[in-house]
């Protein structure tokens, strides 16, 4: 029989529980640009939340995770935004703020439809709790790959992946602080792909905040890094699909 933990058996238990209903959960802003009220957002690949409150890059603020929120959007993807099935997926990319109903690359599942599209082009759907990045585009699979910058970057480290893909997403995580260090992630030809992210505080993971499409298919497989300073260390990690 089990027995209340207590000063004297409190030894013997393995978990304790801290809070129950986390339904807000405290962030730091690594998206890159400001956070407004009421957006939706992903947060660490994994939670889906609604900003409580607006705050810049790098500060923080709480996310309403709850899962059962009902929320009506009108930023739909065009071509992709039929939403006439009560209860399908609806699908969310965070750097553009659209909502797609199919599982493109890019975008992530974040609740299920609870009124389909009506005359003004207006969905709801009820918000999921928890989501994970979607593996297939078509017959496209994605995967994550890490540059860890381990050296003076400054004159561009090159990474030789051996295969043929298309960056969807870069973010870097800093693992030493400097307070001017960025990496920029670059294709063969040295021309960039994403803007100088912020690579400062220890620990911290920052999203590009910019992607060029034009040039994000690294078709010979290389992807450079060129850092700020010298040392400057981080991971760069990149979400790219399959050519």
């Amino acid at each position: 029989m089990n027995i209340p933990v207590n000063d004297y058996t409190r030894n013997a238990q393995v978990t304790y529980v801290e809070s129950i209903n986390r339904d807000h959960i405290r962030v730091v802003n690594a998206s890159g640009g400001t956070i407004t009220q009421g957006d939706l957002v992903i947060v660490s690949g994994r939670w889906v939340g609604i900003a409580d409150m607006t705050f810049a890059n790098g500060a923080e603020g709480t996310i309403h995770v709850e899962e059962g929120i009902l929320v009506q959007t009108m930023r739909l993807l065009s071509g992709t935004s039929t939403f006439a099935t009560l209860g399908q997926t609806v699908w969310f990319k965070p750097s553009t703020k659209e909502f797609s109903d199919e599982p493109l690359a890019g975008f992530y599942p974040v609740g299920a439809l609870m009124k389909v599209k009506d005359a003004d082009g207006m969905i709801k759907f009820e918000k999921f709790r928890y989501t994970e990045i979607w593996n297939t585009s078509g017959n496209v699979e994605t995967e994550i790959l890490e540059i860890p910058i381990t050296a003076d970057a400054t004159g561009t480290l090159s990474t030789v992946f051996g295969f043929s893909f298309t960056i969807i997403d870069a973010w870097v995580q800093c693992t030493t602080a400097n307070a001017s260090g960025t990496a920029q992630v670059k294709n063969n030809a040295a021309t960039a792909i994403t803007n100088a992210m912020i690579m400062a505080v220890d620990h911290t993971i920052v999203h590009a905040g910019t992607i060029d499409e034009d040039n994000s298919a690294i078709t010979d497989g290389i992807v450079k890094v060129t850092t700020n300073g010298a040392a400057d260390r981080g991971i760069v990690r990149l979400l790219v699909k399959h050519s």
